[in-house]
């Protein structure tokens, strides 16, 4: 049995080993992704208010991504819910890249965008480059059809693709 078996033997226990670990992991990504998916939902926006300091953002070196991405939709409104003025939060989905989580939150006045906040961002100087280029190009087009910043790929693709999600659920 020390013949052409042994290698497949040690392949098959490697193979076990792998797998074990792999579905420890994704069992606790799943026990982890309930808080996760609530933590945008404490988020209020409320009508009228000018901030003009940087988007916030919270970063996250998390390689962990919920299986539903979190969408939550808040309005307010000054007069009356049929007013273009009435002002609307849309979370994006949360997408995933080799350095970490992408997450926006796209705000509207009445059909226009007015407001993308990054939720989620990798920590690295590509994404802090990448994020305010992006937001401004999404406000000026209107929409998540942008060209990508160079040197941060991963993480403009991700951006645009919460975007557009949040786009499209609103």
């Amino acid at each position: 049995m020390t013949g052409p078996w042994r290698g497949s033997a040690l392949f098959v226990g490697v193979a076990a080993v792998i797998g074990a670990a792999a579905a420890a992991r994704f069992a606790a990504a799943e026990d982890a992704a309930p808080a996760m998916a609530d933590a945008p939902s404490s988020e209020t926006t409320t009508s009228g208010s000018s901030d003009s300091s940087s988007p916030s953002a919270s970063s996250s070196a998390d390689d962990t991504d919920s299986s539903t991405p979190s969408s939550t939709s808040t309005a307010s409104s000054d007069d009356s819910a049929g007013s273009d003025d009435t002002e609307e939060t849309v979370v994006g989905s949360t997408s995933s890249t080799p350095y970490g989580s992408v997450q926006v939150s796209v705000t509207f006045k009445g059909t226009t965008i007015t407001k993308v906040d990054v939720l989620q961002a990798p920590n690295d100087q590509q994404s802090d480059g990448a994020t305010p280029t992006l937001a401004s190009e999404v406000v000026e087009a209107q929409s998540a059809k942008v060209d990508t910043v160079s040197g941060a790929t991963y993480t403009s693709e991700a951006y645009l693709e919460s975007v557009q999600y949040a786009i499209d659920h609103r």
